[in-house]
């Protein structure tokens, strides 16, 4: 009788143990979404704001960055001073054209650091793109990409052609 409870013991054990993920670490972003709405920015200008929604998963989990992180590679001026770009390109005779926007949307997302001994980080992204209304454009296309603290490139993920304004 002993035994069969050792066994037992012994099998939930095997069973509760699990090996960690083995995911690359370069990161792999995928578009969700991207929602669009009407609203008012801070000083109370009609806007309209565009979510992109991506999903995120990197094997080693070195996302983001500090407000301190400005010595190189990530100085300002610098390729890595931002870590997540955003492109925006409409379609002209079938061709994707370069949006060229006053204030492109480059961010710098905020610094993760996942817990426990399996540094896998999954998560999603919202990331809000404002546009002045009335818009130069009507539908656009996002192209977007990002960086980690090793610097390893995401691969560039699209939203496809949506339309923008109302």
């Amino acid at each position: 009788m002993r035994h069969y409870i050792y066994i037992v013991v012994l099998l939930l054990i095997l069973v509760q143990c699990k090996k960690p993920e083995k995911v690359s670490k370069v990161p792999e972003i995928k578009f969700i979404d991207l929602p669009i709405k009407d609203t008012v920015d801070l000083l109370g200008n009609p806007i309209r704001r565009a979510t992109l929604i991506f999903s995120l998963v990197d094997g080693n989990g070195d996302i983001g960055l500090k407000d301190d992180d400005t010595f190189p590679p990530y100085n300002r001026g610098s390729a890595y001073y931002y870590n997540l770009f955003i492109d925006l390109y409409k379609r002209v005779n079938g061709q994707l054209v370069p949006i060229q926007l006053t204030t492109p949307f480059y961010f710098r997302t905020k610094y993760i650091e996942p817990q426990g001994i399996n540094k896998v980080l999954q998560c999603t992204l919202k990331v809000n793109l404002d546009f002045n209304v009335p818009l130069a454009f009507d539908s656009c296309e996002c192209m977007f990409y990002m960086y980690d603290r090793s610097l390893n490139k995401s691969n560039i993920e699209r939203t496809g052609l949506r339309r923008i304004a109302p």
